[in-house]
């Protein structure tokens, strides 16, 4: 038997005791959170997380049929379906007025998600997160009435045309290995929260100038495995602002002069793409502002074009120690001597 310290045990009465009156004063216990399993099987309500987890469920009726019980609480902090394989569609009405803040369906065959669905979340949900489906339907055009969604993840999708955005409070987007192939100029117009942008391998061809500008919370962009060929000017705009771009694993062969506008410290990802040359005019006003660059996995000359890098060490040293020459040369070894003709 192990025995407390007295100031403990007195400890753990007074919390006790004051949770006791605080779950007796509020009418609220664990229990009396959830309704009867048997009424909601094969959904489970988990009380110690606030959760709803639907994992199981064998169709949309039956779901429906789950959230028809008695539930002596409507107010939840997540539902969760995971790995299903028998939702397709999310139907309007389906979670009646039960409410989430986090909703999580991932890995399964859901392909389409009608504008009601979680309508009843409209003043609750923070975070939706769609991963790893086959969502060829999704209602953009309700995501003004999310009054408090701040994240948003439909990564590995089969959306196949890129929506136009409107959200005061929307702060991370991901849109990831969607088959989109094309971003309008008009895409993030109306998004002025937003802080994190991720389209990895979203098939994009070009960023039209000005797509990612008058957005002054922006600070991440993730656009890698993509088929970029170039960065124009005003590729990405800032409001003087630190920042972390990563545009690697893409065929860029050109980097215009003011690709990073606003852009004061972060780091600049340029890794795996088809450079061949480091313009002075486009990198020392990244590197005067001691901004990292990764470079490496490019098929730089290393001609006379960065002699201005291998004359100031201070600049080489910006750049990832493992970008190197097309001869082999690591770019912070470059002698400046081999450079007195340039």
């Amino acid at each position: 038997m192990v025995i407390l310290p007295i100031h403990i045990f007195i400890l753990y009465l007074v919390m006790s005791a004051v949770l006791h009156v605080r779950s007796t004063f509020l009418g609220i216990t664990y229990e009396s959170r959830c309704p009867n399993s048997d009424d909601i099987f094969p959904c489970k309500c988990l009380p110690e997380d606030d959760t709803i987890d639907c994992s199981e469920v064998g169709s949309e009726e039956e779901l429906a049929q789950a959230f028809s019980a008695n539930f002596p609480n409507l107010n939840f902090n997540m539902l969760t379906i995971v790995n299903n394989t028998n939702l397709t569609v999310l139907r309007d009405g389906t979670f009646g007025n039960a409410t989430f803040q986090v909703v999580h369906i991932m890995n399964g065959v859901l392909e389409e998600i009608e504008p009601n669905a979680l309508s009843a979340s409209f003043s609750t949900a923070h975070e939706l997160m769609f991963t790893d489906n086959n969502i060829t339907k999704f209602p953009f055009q309700i995501l003004p009435m999310f009054t408090r969604l701040s994240v948003m993840n439909l990564n590995g999708n089969n959306l196949q045309e890129f929506p136009k955005i409107e959200s005061k409070t929307l702060q991370w987007i991901e849109l990831g290995f969607n088959p989109l192939g094309h971003m309008p100029n008009n895409s993030f117009l109306k998004t002025p929260s937003l802080v994190l942008l991720h389209l990895r391998g979203a098939q994009l061809e070009e960023i039209i100038p000005g797509t990612l500008a008058n957005l002054p919370h922006l600070e991440y962009v993730t656009l890698t495995n993509n088929y970029l060929t170039r960065l124009p000017e005003d590729t990405v705009v800032l409001k003087n602002s630190h920042a972390l771009l990563n545009f690697a694993y893409n065929n860029i062969s050109t980097v215009s002069v003011g690709a990073f506008r606003g852009m004061t410290s972060g780091t600049v990802y340029v890794s795996y793409n088809q450079l061949e040359t480091l313009d002075e005019e486009v990198w020392r006003p990244l590197l005067e502002l001691e901004i990292f660059v990764e470079a490496s996995g490019n098929p730089l000359i290393c001609g006379c074009d960065v002699a201005w890098l291998a004359r100031n060490v201070n600049f080489l040293f910006l750049f990832s120690y493992n970008t190197m020459c097309i001869d082999g040369t690591y770019l912070r070894d470059l002698d400046p001597a081999s450079f007195e003709q340039c």
